[in-house]
């Protein structure tokens, strides 16, 4: 079974552990969850007070569905785009799923690895965007 044969499902609490981080929900207490194509790249130390992704996530506000601070050696890089324009070619962050007021269960596994060894780049055959699909399981808490 290759990473082509479905989508798999990954357990949020590899992620958190047994606590999942607790967000800051004194100013709104409903469930709230913000998602899509942001065209921003994740907060790094060069952009932390510029990135418009890090005014979601700063005083724990909101809380990313994927890890994007970190990779272990089982996993590559995050990325959720993979193009070329001209001769330049980038994978990038641009994709994001955040919440507040839930508990991640699951998110979906990204198809990296297939996609280094096969050499793909998106759009191709198998994936007709030029996005990953990216999905996540919540539960209320």
């Amino acid at each position: 079974m290759n990473e082509f044969d479905g989508p798999k499902w990954k357990n949020c609490q590899q992620r958190f552990g047994t606590s999942p981080p607790q967000t800051n929900n004194e100013t709104n207490p409903w469930p709230v969850l913000v998602l899509g194509d942001l065209n921003a790249d994740p907060p790094t130390e060069q952009t932390r007070n510029t990135s418009a992704v890090q005014l979601l996530v700063d005083n724990n506000r909101f809380t990313s569905a994927y890890d994007l601070e970190n990779s272990s050696e089982n996993d590559p890089p995050l990325f959720t785009t993979w193009k070329t324009r001209g001769n330049r070619t980038a994978r990038r962050v641009i994709d994001y799923i955040f919440y507040s007021g839930l508990v991640c269960t699951h998110t979906l596994s990204l198809p990296h690895k297939a996609l280094e060894e096969e050499r793909y780049k998106l759009p191709n055959l198998r994936y007709p965007s030029d996005h990953l699909m990216i999905a996540a399981k919540f539960r209320l808490p």
